[in-house]
């Protein structure tokens, strides 16, 4: 049966009706309403020693549950040390359902003394599960000293005195002042040193005050290298022959820290290394922070690079970045000996080893330098354990020579 046009373009205008009517509808279809995940926040806190035996770490929901939600906690060490500085907790915290902006609170025990140290942190990791927006996945919780600071730079530690009996005083750096002093010092500015080392040393990383000068070796990219840290030395400015130094410094800690005080020939620059000699006064191993070794180099009579196998000082007990020792070395025309807090370990004879062409390099003017390297052949490179930043504090280096 055939159609007539009247009757198509009444069956057309029907289906463009049912068409519009149907497209109005899709308009006013209402979206299904999404609902945020309540937030837990959590901030970074400071506090002085001596506050509270406790802290108190508030842990806050901002929003509705719709079901029972944990968060975990654990503590981490950084410079503050656990079961020195603070007890180290893990726990769970439980938030229930249909409970609002509702505050948690973790308890820490920090451990208070009577000695003064630099502000020290530590911090505080959180997971959650998939019913809350987790803001942060830890905070640092630092902590600052509320005994008095010693003054005359008479910080915690051994020291020696101003004065020995039938020496003079050469030349010391005390670090008074707010900065470097470059009369005594050259500062590096470079990366690419030695013995796969992976620090680009700044002056940045250099801080004089309060009588205390410290480098700091920390994560920092400059230069195509991940770590900054600082080196100096006195090469043209302070050199000598023969006498004793002391330095008295505070040591990092941590894998693939390498801190090192230690003189180099004066000569250098004409005869080059190992014929220039070096003397390592003291070298430590982050990951061995309670021992410190000495040894010499130099150009042996086949006109290689020798060293006399290194000579270690270990502590009784605690580790170097407690608190302040004094690395000491005592020199003169027939041996080297090497000293910690006053306790000679190693002692080096001249005779006892075979120059090349018999050229003594410990007979001549040597230059001090101060360092701390990141990585290398020494001590390794850093890893997930290592604690950042890290500091060597050095209170002062001093030089004297016999009457």
């Amino acid at each position: 049966m055939l159609l007539t046009v009247q009757a198509m373009n009444k069956f057309q205008f029907i289906l463009l009706l049912l068409f519009l009517f149907s497209a109005c509808k899709k308009k006013n279809v209402i979206p299904p309403t999404v609902v945020a995940k309540p937030k837990i926040e959590i901030s970074d806190i400071t506090f002085s020693e001596g506050d509270n035996n406790e802290t108190l770490i508030n842990v806050s929901l901002t929003g509705t549950l719709e079901a029972l939600s944990f968060v975990e906690y654990n503590t981490v060490a950084g410079t503050a040390k656990e079961g020195e500085d603070f007890e180290p907790v893990s726990g769970v915290l439980a938030f229930t359902k249909d409970e609002t902006s509702h505050n948690q609170k973790i308890f820490i025990e920090i451990l208070d003394d009577d000695k003064f140290e630099e502000e020290e942190f530590f911090e505080i990791h959180f997971t959650a599960d998939t019913l809350v927006n987790l803001m942060t996945d830890k905070i640092t919780v630092t902590i600052l000293d509320n005994d008095v600071q010693l003054t005359d730079n008479d910080f915690p530690g051994y020291a020696t005195p101003m004065e020995y009996e039938g020496w003079n005083l050469f030349w010391s750096d005390e670090f008074g002042g707010n900065e470097l002093d470059l009369n005594n010092w050259i500062q590096a500015d470079r990366g690419n040193w030695f013995n796969n080392e992976l620090q680009y040393y700044s002056p940045n990383n250099t801080e004089v005050g309060n009588g205390i000068m410290t480098i700091t070796a920390k994560p920092e990219i400059i230069d195509n290298h991940n770590y900054t840290s600082s080196r100096m030395w006195s090469h043209h400015k302070i050199f000598f022959k023969y006498g004793r130094i002391d330095i008295r410094a505070k040591l990092p800690y941590s894998q693939g820290l390498w801190p090192a005080l230690w003189m180099m020939g004066e000569n250098r620059d004409t005869v080059g290394w190992p014929q220039c000699g070096e003397i390592d006064i003291m070298e430590l191993r982050g990951n061995t922070p309670n021992t410190v070794s000495s040894t010499v180099h130099f150009k042996n009579q086949g006109g290689d690079h020798y060293n006399p196998p290194a000579k270690r000082y270990e502590l009784n007990s605690g580790d170097f970045s407690d608190e302040f020792h004094v690395f000491s070395m005592i020199w003169d025309e027939h041996k080297i000996e090497f000293l910690v807090d006053d306790n000679l370990y190693n002692s080096i004879s001249h005779t006892s080893i075979y120059y090349y062409n018999n050229d003594n390099p410990f007979l001549k003017n040597f230059y001090v330098l101060m360092n701390v390297a990141v990585g290398g052949n020494f001590g390794g490179d850093p890893d997930a354990t290592t604690v950042w930043p890290q500091t060597m504090k050095v209170d002062y280096v001093r030089v004297f020579q016999k009457n």
